[in-house]
């Protein structure tokens, strides 16, 4: 983290006059992903607290990981940010987040403006996609993913300063974007799954029978 002044001097992303605004305290109303999911949380670097000191948007830090992240045009698009930011948001998981602010135009080092929408473009077809998205100055943020350019599925919220989560299940899903109406947007702990694990109908029926038995048993006793 790479900060030479307050952080009450900084608000999404750029050096300002004044002091950032409380961060609120609301309940947290993200999910966590399933657990064979890769996930991606932006925690396992240090990063600055503005724009302006990154190292320039997202690209391909996680292709390791079967991720790639891209912006609407060359040089513009999210960048990983240290909280200290002032992006006033909860439900995240610290230090770091990929942050967005349309205001902050020419602030990345070659000029570029973190803008959406964001693609994210994986290495090998998944099932399951899901991010954690907020910022009071979002607007409406929408995440859709496509096999190709088929669209498959979107998930819609409404921004908020505590994170909520945006989730797509469908096959064969190679790419999904990250759009929002508004001007300020924090994503983090991007999950993806080849396969998400689930029960048959017989298991189903069979656990169902297992669980009325147990709640018998126990009214029994009582």
């Amino acid at each position: 983290m790479m900060c030479s002044y307050a952080a009450a001097d900084v608000v999404n992303g750029v050096v300002t006059a004044g002091s950032a605004p409380p961060i609120p305290l609301l309940p947290l109303v993200t999910v966590a992903p399933p657990p064979s999911a890769t996930i991606i949380n932006f925690d396992d670097v240090s990063v600055p607290c503005i724009f302006a000191q990154t190292a320039g948007p997202l690209t391909s830090a996680y292709a390791s990981r079967g991720i790639l992240f891209s912006g609407p045009v060359s040089g513009s698009g999210g960048a990983v940010l240290n909280e200290c930011g002032g992006f006033s948001v909860t439900g995240h998981s610290s230090p770091n987040f990929l942050a967005f602010n349309t205001a902050a135009a020419g602030t990345l080092p070659n000029g570029g403006t973190p803008i959406g929408p964001e693609t994210l473009t994986f290495s090998t077809p998944v099932e399951f996609v899901q991010a954690n998205v907020g910022s009071s100055n979002a607007g409406t943020i929408t995440l859709a993913c496509f096999a190709g350019s088929t669209l498959l599925g979107t998930s819609t919220t409404i921004g908020a300063s505590s994170l909520t989560t945006l989730s797509v299940h469908a096959a064969n899903i190679t790419s999904c974007t990250l759009a929002f109406s508004g001007t300020v947007l924090v994503v983090d702990n991007v999950a993806f799954a080849v396969s998400i694990p689930t029960l048959s109908h017989p298991l189903l029926w069979a656990l169902s029978i297992i669980l009325a038995a147990i709640a018998m048993a126990r009214l029994a006793r009582t």
